[in-house]
């Protein structure tokens, strides 16, 4: 991804609009992987896994946005704190999306 966003910096004409539209997709792709590690069935077939992810996440945007902010604060905490690698916020955010869900719907 980076390499696909380096030409932005180069001044070429469109390159903001390219960048942008370049975050959204990384942000996407890192919100429905991040759902689909936390689903069940990424155990036996990641093909299921990812298609179920990406409906979750056009379905429950809210949850897509916990799941995205969990992964930005990972990324935070973990610049700051490198040594120690904050191990465990990432799976707990994958996981906060799916049981926000469960836990309206009863």
């Amino acid at each position: 991804m980076a390499a696909n966003v380096a030409p932005a910096g180069a001044g070429l004409p469109g390159a903001p609009v390219f960048a942008g539209a370049a975050a959204l997709v990384a942000a996407a792709a890192l919100t429905v992987g991040l759902r689909a590690c936390g689903r069940p069935e990424s155990t036996t077939d990641w093909r299921t896994a990812i298609r179920a992810a990406a409906h979750d996440a056009a379905r429950d945007l809210p949850g897509t946005g916990l799941v995205l902010l969990a992964a930005t604060t990972r990324f935070l905490c973990t610049c700051m704190l490198l040594p120690p690698g904050v191990p465990g916020t990432g799976s707990a955010g994958a996981r906060a999306g799916g049981d926000r869900r469960t836990a309206s719907a009863t």
